[in-house]
């Protein structure tokens, strides 16, 4: 007991000297011991500790109790809590996005669990318990952090497959540009960049013409890629983020001699990218793999009728019956189920019906006024977390509420088959943690999702976006999905400078500023490139090569600029892209009709910007002329 004590001893005062646990050690939160002063807590939270349960008391979606909380940095621990209400624990770097996060909620008290690994750094860090709801109540009986053991030893690598850890590489089989500089430390490449160009390189040898997983753990600002020399990247696997942590993507190598082009770049104009250990794993049989009949594709046309038409968010009878007017076939209608929610003060799962009652309601708007309606689910049914980051594709809840919503609008709808052109099942499926790719858990949840609706309707249209966003980058050595009756679908705003000026680049800027930034012409050099009709069609490349292997419907969701482009310019662009669309037999929908009025094509070109008076509809410009001509082919 004594040399026990005397241990105890010097780790504390360890700790308290550097900061952190010098020997990992649990931390554990009871809170029959704590008390509430040991707590700050947000505007709006009230907060009580009783009966060794911390109870917070919520009045928006900030409502949280927080205290900083010391671990050993750069630690793997696993995180366990007993908690129920509309309670989420997060840890944080100071304030910043949370790198770990335990989801407690629940009718009753029940102990849940994640793993996570703590960032470099001094060892303090944020712990928040919030309530997650706009209003509601959250209880947590116990926090424990507990160090990870060491993980077991790798398996035998399997013939073909090709591993770099660092513990056993030297820095001079790596060549690297000018503004990178580079070392081998502690098992871990380190690289620092200056430039957008900052990459260590070597060559490897894998299989040509084979399928292979790439695997990785790093952290900082680093993106791992292969090349055939130095062309276009085959393979890319995003290794950012705070803390360490593992990521995989799967490939397919090129044909050639089996040389390719391995380089660790810092995927930022500045910064720092650690890497521990690669792994590329040829793969003996592709999971993913699935093979459907040309002949059986083919036979489906003309079904789904091509259509074309607008996105819409609000939408009523009138606006049905002008956009009838205007010449359009169909409509893209948006859901967004927790804003819906929430303007009623209420969970997504208690206002559902009413959600049902409001979709069924436009559906039947737009049967009544002779339009197809593409039914885009926009906002992803999980609250508290954003859909576009990792939260949202690891979060536990993540297939059930999808499914659960995907059940009840396909058994609501179903007696509207003849008006329902297509489910969309999630818009622009992103993860920039795993960016170029798409996310690997998108795809899986998909067929999930396809296979619970045709249990329902074995007929209904399913339209799939693979991602990332709204991009066809996830069409790459993609195979489609196992179902015959699925509509492919990206959007379209290539190149995004031009049909994004004044919306994406006037963050912290004044009108004078903003008016510098808006002047992006079509055609023209945009970006140092060279863009024209000519270059937006070598742009579909990737989806010409898709559809050219499977012969699918394909629908571009999305594609628009904004209206004060310069004149001449967004009517060029307009034109150029609905005349390759039509080259191809494709749908389309123009984003949007009586929506964000940037986008407008009932407003004239004047600039606006955020804090000015909401310009008034002029009824009619030379951009709705061209659309309206291009509808005319619906007759």
């Amino acid at each position: 007991m004594k040399a026990k004590f005397r241990w105890a001893a010097l780790t504390a005062l360890l700790a308290s000297t550097l900061g952190f646990a010098a020997v990992p050690v649990e931390l554990a939160i009871d809170f029959a011991a704590e008390t509430a002063a040991e707590w700050g807590k947000t505007k709006g939270t009230e907060l009580k500790i009783d009966s060794g349960v911390l109870t917070l008391n919520g009045t928006n979606w900030d409502s949280k109790a927080f205290k900083s909380v010391i671990l050993t940095p750069d630690l793997r621990y696993k995180l366990t809590g007993t908690g129920r209400g509309k309670v989420v624990v997060r840890l944080h770097v100071g304030w910043s996005r949370a790198f770990a996060r335990l989801d407690l909620s629940g009718d009753a008290f029940h102990t849940g669990s994640t793993e996570f690994t703590t960032p470099a750094g001094n060892g303090k860090y944020t712990l928040s318990i919030q309530v997650n709801s706009d209003k509601g109540e959250a209880e947590v009986k116990n926090l424990v952090f507990t160090p990870v053991a060491e993980p077991a030893p790798k398996a035998a690598p399997v013939p073909g497959e090709v591993r770099i850890d660092f513990a056993a590489e030297k820095a001079a089989g790596w060549g690297h540009t000018r503004g990178a500089t580079f070392e081998i430390t502690g098992g871990t490449a380190v690289i620092d960049g200056t430039d957008w160009d900052s990459k260590i390189f070597k060559t490897v040898t894998l299989q040509p013409n084979r399928q292979y997983l790439a695997t990785g753990t790093g952290r900082g600002k680093v993106i791992v890629r292969l090349h055939p020399g130095w062309s276009k990247p085959f393979c890319q696997l995003n290794l950012s983020g705070d803390a360490f942590r593992t990521d995989s993507v799967k490939f397919t190598t090129p044909e050639g001699n089996g040389k390719y082009t391995l380089s660790i770049q810092i995927n930022a104009p500045k910064g720092r990218g650690e890497v521990r250990e690669l792994a590329f794993i040829p793969l003996a049989d592709d999971p993913d793999k699935v093979e459907l009949d040309a002949a059986k594709l083919r036979a489906n046309r003309p079904d789904p009728e091509i259509v074309r038409g607008f996105m819409v968010g609000r939408f009523d009878d009138q606006t049905a019956k002008d956009i009838r007017r205007w010449g359009g076939n169909m409509i893209r209608l948006q859901l967004f189920p927790l804003r819906f929610a929430q303007q009623r003060k209420s969970d997504w799962e208690s206002a559902l019906p009413a959600f049902l009652d409001d979709v069924e309601n436009k559906v039947k708007i737009a049967r009544d006024n002779g339009l197809k309606v593409a039914v885009d689910l926009h906002q992803a049914p999980v609250p508290g977390v954003r859909g576009d980051y990792s939260e949202l594709w690891t979060h536990p809840d993540l297939e059930k509420n999808f499914i659960r919503l995907w059940t009840a609008l396909a058994e609501r709808l179903k007696p509207y088959r003849e008006t329902i052109w297509g489910y969309d099942l999630y818009n622009e499926p992103l993860d920039r943690n795993q960016l170029p790719n798409a996310p690997k858990e998108w795809r899986p949840l998909a067929i999930k999702l396809l296979k619970a609706i045709r249990a329902i309707d074995p007929e209904v249209w399913i339209i799939y976006e693979p991602g990332p966003g709204g991009g066809s980058f996830g069409l790459n050595n993609m195979y489609p999905l196992p179902d015959y009756r699925v509509i492919y679908s990206t959007h379209f705003y290539t190149p995004g400078e031009f049909t994004h000026q004044g919306i994406l680049n006037i963050a912290g800027t004044d009108l004078a500023k903003a008016m510098e930034k808006i002047n992006i012409r079509y055609p023209g050099e945009i970006n140092g490139k060279q863009y024209d009709k000519a270059a937006l069609d070598a742009s579909l490349k990737t989806v010409d090569e898709f559809v050219a292997r499977y012969p699918v419907p394909y629908y571009i969701g999305e594609f628009s600029v904004v209206r004060w482009a310069p004149e001449g310019s967004g009517e060029q662009y307009l034109r150029d892209v609905m005349e390759l669309f039509e080259q191809r037999g494709w749908s389309w929908s123009y984003h949007a009709f009586r929506e964000f009025q940037g986008w407008s094509l009932e407003h004239d070109g004047e600039y606006w910007m955020p804090g000015m008076p909401e310009p008034v509809p002029t009824g009619d410009s030379e951009r709705g002329r061209i659309v309206r001509e291009f509808l005319k082919k619906n007759r």
